[in-house]
This record gives structure tokens, C-alpha cells and sequence, in this order.
């Protein structure tokens, strides 16, 4: 018959065994789980071949910047992103579609594996063994998405990180360029862009300027004058477009979640309240860049941006939510860490948020079936109100006292 202390000791082997585990092979393990994960996804792209995927959009759009054609359908549809996404794209548009398509899946998934090492060293606070390897349970599931259908966004998720690494660092030109790079891929990554701008204006903003007129300028030493002019035209038409068409559909934002369920906001009043949280946004950044250790502000002011973009972009989908993975594990990983009464509660929120984000479309189709995109914006919600006004603060309040900083250590 099992005691109390029975129990004690049951659980106190299974948490010696999984660190000891950890440990000796959790470096090892983590790799192998990448590599496993990518090997089936590449499986996938090679079996079924443009099926479920948007790969042909970006391949047949740097196909088209070589012969000098139009890169945007016109229709909101498609390619959707700045010329100079095409050409970087270049590379895999000079190989056979087929080839291509796996060659694609293994430089993204490969890419996010690096990003969840990088946030695994910023925790300062744990062996980075056994939080390269958490961080990589908790990410995994939020790539499947992507992964299968070949989005960018696991590139995009790489770059956040690699931003919050070099923000921690106070390398902040190095954190502009990369900010530019991502802007290229995918126009949404102007918001990290001009947060650290306006939060380090000194270090940033001159930088930024000559930057993005480097970044404008790039096309023309690829093509003649006129047909950039003309496909940068061609791409604001789009942008119209594309956010015209998303207006009569539902994404996976705050107010698309909200219309799931009836409540049908303007327009116009949805750009008034985007306006108001990008200026709480930014001073709350700004806040957290003076009283907060650098490399606690770093990762807030990221996990800030990712949750602007993906609550208030127009075309925000379920695949989106994978750049918020990383910064969700680092966050519980933080909390767990704390000597406090509360650290278990934070955890238990922490992942029932996680949760909602992972399996939003499964779980939400079972109560809205033909609408199935409101689960994962209001575990976001959930997540980054907490997190600001719960975690956030009780992490500031130790670090500035001599016990807590001793408590994280010893942990």
C-alpha cells in the first residue's frame, strides 16, 4: 500500500531520472527529435508535391523575377510579399519544383530547430541541455502547421530570436539588419523593426534609415529600372487587395476571433484600437528597456511584437502562431524557476495557453466546425495579459532582491 512518503519517492525518481537523462543525452535526444521531425515532413514534400503547401507561390515568383514577369496575381491571392523576398528565394527557384520543395522544408525546419537553441541560451538560468530540449518540445507542435504547408514563418520565428539574442547583447545594429532581412521575407516583420527603433532610437534609427533604403535599392542590381518600379507599384496594389479579401474571411487575429462568434467590429474601429495597443506596446517596451535586466527586456519587447503581429495582422493563420512558441517555453521555463508559492499556478496557465495555441484548430472545430480560428488568438490573449501583469513582475521584483537572485541560482 502506498504512503505519502511512497509517493515522495516515486516522484522525486522519475524528476532524477528525466535529469540525469537530460543531462548525459539531452543534447542528443533533441537533435534526434529534430532530425525526426524534419525527416517526415521532408517525406511528406516529396511524396506529395505542391499538394497543401505554398511553395509553388514563392518558387513560380522568383521564377517570374528571372524572366522578367509579374510577380503578384492581382488578386490577393498568392504571392503577397516585396521583391526582394522573390529574389532572395532564388536559390531554390533554380532548382527543379521537385527537388525544391524538400530542399525548402529541411532549410526552414532547420532553421527553427537554431532558433529554440538560441533562446535556450538566454536561459541563464538553466543547464542548456535541458532547456534546449524543453524548449524544443514546446515549439514542435506549433511548426507542424508550417512545416506542412511550407511557410515561411518558420524562417521569420528564427529571425525573432536571432533580433532578442542580439538586443541582449546591445548589438544593435546587427539587430536592425536582421529586423531588414525579415521585413524582405514578409512586410509584418516592420513591427520588431520599428519597436527597437522607437525604444533605442540612438542606437537604431540611423541605421534602420540607411538600411531600408539600402533594402530599396536592392532590386535595381538585379533588373531594369522600370520593372522594379512597376512590381513595387504592382505590390502596394496587392497589399489593397490582400486586405480587401481578408476582411470577407476568417484569420486567426483578435478580431477574427471575435467575429467567430458574432461580434462584428468596424473597420475603422479596428484600426483606432490597433493604434492605441501599438502605442501601449511601445511604451511598455520602452518601460521594460530601462527597468528590466537586458537580456529579461530583449525577450519581452520580441514576445510583445510577435503577439501585436499575430493578434492584429489582418491575415494572421494558425500556421502564424509557431513564432511565439520559443518565447511561450522561455517564459515557463522563467516562471518554474522561481522560488515562489505561485510558480506551479504560473506553469499550469502557461501551458493551458500553450495548449489552446498548439491544438487551436482541432480543439476549436469541435464547437465552431466551419470556423475553427478563434482558440489559439484568445490563448494568445490569455497568455501575453498574464505575462505582462502576472510573471513579468514577480520576475523584476526577485531579480532586484539579493534572495531571489540567490534562489535562481541555487535552482
Amino acid at each position: 500500500m502506498y504512503t505519502d512518503n511512497n509517493m515522495q519517492e516515486y516522484k522525486t525518481g522519475i524528476v532524477d531520472f528525466f535529469n540525469k537523462l537530460v543531462k548525459n543525452q539531452g543534447l542528443k535526444l533533441t537533435i534526434i527529435l529534430w532530425c525526426l521531425f524534419g525527416a517526415y515532413f521532408v517525406f511528406y514534400a516529396v511524396m506529395n508535391p505542391g499538394k497543401h503547401t505554398v511553395t509553388p507561390a514563392y518558387w513560380q515568383a522568383s521564377s517570374n523575377w528571372i524572366n522578367s514577369q509579374n510577380l503578384y496575381t492581382g488578386k490577393g491571392v498568392g504571392f503577397l510579399y516585396l521583391p526582394q523576398s522573390a529574389i532572395m528565394q532564388i536559390p531554390f527557384a533554380i532548382m527543379p519544383f521537385t527537388i525544391a520543395e524538400p530542399v525548402w522544408r529541411i532549410v526552414n525546419i532547420s532553421l527553427y530547430a537554431f532558433s529554440c537553441y538560441i533562446v535556450a541560451l538566454l536561459c541563464r538560468f538553466m543547464p542548456i541541455k535541458k532547456s534546449f530540449l524543453i524548449i524544443s518540445l514546446f515549439s514542435l507542435p506549433l511548426a507542424i502547421d508550417s512545416a506542412r504547408n511550407g511557410q515561411i514563418n518558420l524562417t521569420i520565428a528564427t529571425l525573432l530570436c536571432i533580433t532578442a539574442y542580439t538586443l541582449t547583447h546591445k548589438n544593435y545594429t546587427l539587430s536592425v539588419i536582421v529586423c531588414l532581412i525579415g521585413f524582405a521575407l514578409k512586410p509584418y516583420m516592420v513591427v520588431p523593426l520599428l519597436l527597437i527603433c522607437g525604444v533605442f532610437p540612438k542606437r537604431c534609427l540611423t541605421s534602420a534609415v540607411i538600411g531600408v533604403l539600402i533594402l530599396f535599392l536592392f532590386p535595381f542590381l538585379f533588373q531594369v529600372p522600370d520593372y522594379v518600379l512597376h512590381q513595387y507599384k504592382e505590390f502596394l496594389n496587392t497589399l489593397e487587395v490582400a486586405h480587401t479579401v481578408a476582411q470577407r474571411k476568417d484569420f486567426a487575429s483578435f478580431f477574427g476571433m471575435l467575429n467567430v462568434f458574432g461580434v462584428n467590429i468596424e473597420t475603422s474601429v479596428q484600426m483606432f484600437c490597433s493604434l492605441i495597443l501599438a502605442l501601449a506596446t511601445f511604451f511598455y517596451s520602452l518601460y521594460h528597456s530601462i527597468k528590466s535586466p537586458k537580456e529579461e527586456s530583449s525577450i519581452i519587447i520580441i514576445s510583445i511584437a510577435i503577439s501585436f503581429i499575430l493578434l492584429f495582422s489582418s491575415r494572421t493563420e494558425n500556421n502564424t502562431y509557431c513564432m511565439i512558441g520559443p518565447f511561450i517555453a522561455y517564459f515557463f521555463l522563467r516562471s518554474i524557476a522561481m522560488q515562489e508559492n505561485l510558480r506551479i499556478i504560473n506553469a499550469i496557465i502557461l501551458i493551458l495557453c500553450y495548449t489552446a495555441m498548439a491544438g487551436s484548430y482541432e480543439v476549436g472545430k469541435l464547437f465552431t466546425p466551419d470556423r475553427a480560428v478563434w482558440l489559439a488568438p484568445l490563448g494568445l490573449t490569455v497568455f501575453i495579459c498574464y505575462t505582462l501583469l502576472i510573471i513579468i513582475p514577480r520576475i523584476q521584483r526577485l531579480s532586484l532582491t539579493s534572495n531571489g537572485t540567490e534562489s535562481l541560482k541555487n535552482n
